[in-house]
């Protein structure tokens, strides 16, 4: 059996939750169904890697928490930093008053 928690499996959760921000930022009205397509694809995920005998279904789903965790700590930081992706087509957004360059 592999390592806890598993590397690979906690790319996998990374990698989703990074794009799914992106596309969320792009496209507001894609919530619901990428939630759910995410939610199958890393529950399918976690199932085959168990199947396989890679790791322990905990070893999976402890990734899954880590990744979730690391994403729940650097939301507030690319708040702080105004970060925000304008969908294609929208107006660029003004600078605050008093800062008119």
């Amino acid at each position: 059996m592999g390592s806890y928690p598993s590397g690979a499996a906690l790319l996998v959760a990374l990698g989703w939750i990074v794009g799914g921000t992106v596309i969320l930022r792009l496209r507001p009205s894609w919530r619901r169904p990428l939630l759910a397509v995410g939610v199958v694809v890393l529950a399918v995920y976690a199932a085959t890697r168990a199947a396989v005998g890679a790791h322990w279904l905990t070893d999976v789903i402890g990734s899954y928490l880590l990744a979730a965790g690391m994403a729940l700590l650097a939301a507030p930081l690319q708040r702080a930093k105004g970060g925000s992706v304008s969908a294609p087509g929208s107006p660029a957004r003004a600078p605050p008053s008093g800062q008119n360059s």
